[in-house]
């Protein structure tokens, strides 16, 4: 009887186990995340086929500078806030670059309409309407 008892209790704990490892949220890839916040601007900037090319670069390395940051800022809150805030700046210099003065007026407008969004968020900490801007910014 312990035995039959103690084989049901490991196996409702394996399963358990197997299903949380299985529910933890997928990590997209550098190469992922840059191409998710391009196609977004591609969308919402209506870029030509030469900028979509020039901004996929430019998020990539944005993408991979913030994930270093992180990792090497871990626990150091205000350092990453300023280096997040130092890569941000560096990035939108790069867009300017790359981008129509039209369109990059329109990406700044995006941007503080979501920073303003995840601002009220933190505040509220209940659900904002959904702008659909996120996906711009690098920050995860």
């Amino acid at each position: 009887m312990k035995t039959k008892l103690l084989l049901v209790f490991l196996s409702v704990f394996l399963v358990s186990s197997l299903i949380a490892q299985n529910n933890k949220t997928y990590k997209k890839t550098p190469q992922e995340k840059a191409t998710q916040i391009t196609a977004k601007m591609k969308k919402q900037l209506e870029l030509k086929p030469k900028q979509v090319e020039k901004v996929q670069a430019i998020n990539l390395k944005y993408v991979r500078l913030i994930r270093v940051a992180r990792k090497n800022l871990k626990g150091q809150k205000a350092k990453l806030k300023q280096r997040r805030q130092q890569l941000r700046h560096e990035r939108n210099l790069d867009l300017k670059n790359v981008l129509t003065a039209a369109q990059y007026n329109k990406y700044k407008q995006l941007e503080r309409l979501a920073i303003e969004k995840h601002k009220n968020k933190k505040k509220t900490k209940t659900p904002v309407e959904d702008t659909n801007f996120d996906e711009f910014f690098i920050d995860e």
